[in-house]
């Protein structure tokens, strides 16, 4: 799958970058700016291009210039070089991949969290453009055939545990489905247990989705 992305993608980071280093030589005082909301209050849809960063959001800088916020500025390089290679080689990758590759350097998952939302937010491009994932959100079983994005078809009825949600769901491709019903739940335990108690047999078309909410 290949996200939209302006074609200035990459004159636009390196040119970015080349002018906070430039200022960072003359005076050691400069950060870059980045927007004080999370990525989900900055964001909106369009019909066009679906997620789309807002115009007019408050900034904040992160400044280079002392001990205490050097550690943050360091790590927001060391995560945008990855960024920049993904979008180059046009691969994708998890928050949790990104983190469990450099465990010791960023010390937790929340800190590659909150420095990916702040990356997004500075360049003003949703996280999902940037060729960065979350992990697998949650389980579908049932009545549902569909083409993944590999090429692969896929039926949800077909194993005793459900199927996970693609991260990528707009590389899903031919849906089907004959259900009657859809029953959503919350809980991933439920989820199993209906399985388990073959649910399928007892109340004939269905499908049942469960959300995670662990990432």
């Amino acid at each position: 799958m290949n996200l939209m992305l302006s074609p200035d993608f990459f004159q636009s980071v390196e040119q970015h970058w080349a002018s906070l280093l430039q200022k960072l030589q003359e005076n050691g005082e400069q950060g870059p700016a980045v927007h004080e909301e999370t990525q989900e209050s900055i964001t909106r849809f369009n019909q066009t291009v679906l997620l789309q960063m807002k115009k007019h959001c408050t900034t904040r800088k992160v400044r280079s210039d002392c001990a205490k916020a050097a550690p943050k500025f360091t790590l927001m390089l060391k995560v945008l070089s990855v960024i920049y290679r993904l979008v180059q080689s046009d691969t994708y990758a998890t928050k949790r991949d990104i983190y469990y590759n450099e465990v010791q350097l960023y010390g937790s998952q929340t800190v590659v969290d909150n420095i990916i939302s702040d990356i997004s937010c500075m360049l003003k491009i949703p996280r999902i453009s940037l060729y960065i994932l979350s992990a697998s959100k949650g389980c579908v079983a049932g009545y549902l055939w569909f083409t993944a994005e590999d090429g692969n078809k896929v039926y949800c009825g077909g194993s005793s545990s459900g199927v996970l949600v693609p991260i990528t769901v707009e590389g899903i491709r031919n849906l089907s489905t004959q259900a009657k019903f859809i029953l959503i739940m919350e809980k991933e335990a439920i989820f199993q247990r209906l399985l388990n108690d073959n649910f399928c047999a007892v109340s004939g078309s269905y499908i049942l989705i469960t959300v995670r909410l662990r990432y």
